[in-house]
């Protein structure tokens, strides 16, 4: 009989091969769990970027994370145009989860060029976009976040 936390080991490992079954990397990387242990998916190259040809070449993008993530510039790959989805993986999404610390999250902007970017589901609610972090610019905390009303820069 397998302990809980092996079961949910081999669990995780068993939605990620039927996430990449059904949609390849694509739905390996949308579906992945990101509240309790799951393997980490990367992108490295271009999945499939078509829907943002109708937009400018310089894109505004927003990410809800912790303040370590922040200062130690360590950024996941998921952004969304929308300031709005982000505040949600702020303060809303994961508050139930026992690392969540309301004092420890924040609201950041990115610039990015089409060039960083990997994937995009933008006809998806999140507007999500993934991209090569190493290519971020102007990354600044917004204006008005619940936490601290400042902007700090970086870059």
């Amino acid at each position: 009989m397998l302990d809980d936390a092996a079961s949910e080991v081999l669990d995780s490992i068993r939605h990620a091969f039927n996430s990449f079954a059904e949609g390849g990397i694509k739905d390996l990387y949308y579906f992945q769990e990101n509240e309790c242990w799951y393997p980490k998916i990367v992108l490295r190259q271009v999945v499939d970027i078509a829907e943002i040809d109708q937009h400018s070449d310089l894109l505004t993008i927003y990410r809800g994370c912790s303040k370590n993530e922040f200062m130690t510039q360590n950024f996941g790959q998921s952004w969304s145009l929308k300031k709005s989805v982000a505040e949600g993986f702020a303060y809303t999404n994961y508050k139930y989860q026992p690392w969540f610390l309301m004092s420890d999250r924040l609201v950041i902007e990115a610039k990015i060029t089409k060039i960083g970017v990997l994937l995009t589901r933008l006809s998806h609610h999140e507007s999500e976009i993934i991209v090569n972090t190493s290519l971020l610019s102007n990354i600044m905390r917004c204006q008005g976040d619940r936490t601290n009303r400042s902007r700090s820069r970086f870059k």
